[in-house]
């Protein structure tokens, strides 16, 4: 996230942007487990129902967001296109899992 875009626009800090590193240090902190929980709350409570949504599945591997000796970590991401938001994201243990066993992971996405 850089120094500016949307963060101004709804939360005012009176000594500025946090740091690359401060937002790092805060996610790091948190418990992924129960930041998802919130997270989808979150979502649930801002997304609006509609006919015959259209959810995007998208899978990366995240290569270089690593240390040395870690391997290839793999995020599925769930788009809700017509609210325009990220519905969630998972974290995938292999790249052969593909989409087979996704409809069940993902069900508290919808």
């Amino acid at each position: 996230m850089g120094q500016g875009g949307v963060v101004p626009d709804f939360l005012r800090l009176r000594n500025g942007i946090p740091s690359h590193d401060t937002f790092n240090r805060v996610f790091a902190a948190l418990d992924p487990k129960q930041f998802l929980e919130c997270f989808l709350a979150w979502t649930q409570s801002v997304r609006q129902a509609v006919a015959q949504e259209i959810v995007a599945l998208d899978g990366k591997a995240l290569r270089r967001a690593l240390n040395p000796d870690q391997s290839v970590k793999y995020i599925v991401s769930a788009w809700a296109e017509g609210n325009g938001l990220v519905l969630g994201q998972l974290q995938w243990p292999t790249r052969a899992m593909r989409l087979r066993p996704c409809p069940n992971s993902c069900a508290s996405w919808s």
